[in-house]
């Protein structure tokens, strides 16, 4: 599956798919998407939250930033003995509460989730005070780009190595377009990009081809 932007546009959006691909800790060369990204945005304090991150380290799509000057607020239900990620479950009812108990400022560069469950409506939850101007998260390819679909909601849910989690792309595409946020880039089937449409010059609508 690829990107296909299907306006013309004039800004820099449609030359995130021409990024030359690095990685450091990520999967899937993500820092290399993101960092692009950034470097086309307003700075807002160069703060990061990331709710599922593991060590801190492993699979990371944060720590190559951190390491160049961004603080960060990491999450992760298990910490694996790193202190520097709080430990917490994170659910769409205490993550507000989170969030401010941390200090959290309402506009920061870029929020990071994947939590193999209830990630679409803890975003949800989260813009409803929050404004990052970018965000990543992972989605689940299994359903098709017709499929409005997410899990029902489970404060209990783990996830067991199944395709039972998380929203289909379209689901996503959704949620942005209610909190003011246009989905920018995809890759390798795995994660969404959004950033806030006032950051935009253009709008771009995103769609996949085969």
């Amino acid at each position: 599956i690829t990107p296909d932007i299907s306006s013309p546009l004039s800004n820099w959006v449609n030359r995130i798919s021409k990024v030359v691909p690095w990685k450091k800790y990520s999967q899937a060369n993500e820092e290399s998407y993101i960092d692009f990204i950034l470097k086309n945005l307003p700075e807002k304090g160069k703060h990061i939250v990331e709710i599922g991150a593991w060590d801190g380290y492993h699979l990371s799509n944060t720590r190559h930033f951190i390491e160049n000057g961004y603080t960060a607020l990491l999450i992760d239900g298990d910490n694996r003995g790193n202190e520097e990620v709080k430990q917490h479950i994170v659910t769409k009812n205490n993550i507000l509460d989170i969030l401010d108990s941390y200090a959290t400022p309402r506009e920061f560069d870029f929020l990071c989730i994947d939590i193999d469950g209830n990630d679409l409506y803890v975003i949800d939850t989260i813009l409803s005070k929050y404004n990052p101007s970018l965000i990543v998260a992972e989605y689940n390819p299994i359903w098709n780009q017709t499929e409005s679909k997410v899990i029902a909601y489970d404060e209990n849910h783990t996830w067991n190595n199944d395709d039972y989690y998380g929203f289909s792309f379209l689901a996503g595409q959704k949620m942005a377009e209610k909190n003011g946020y246009a989905c920018v880039f995809e890759n390798d089937s795995l994660n969404m990009y959004f950033v806030r449409k006032d950051m935009l010059d253009v709008i771009p609508f995103v769609t996949y081809v085969q």
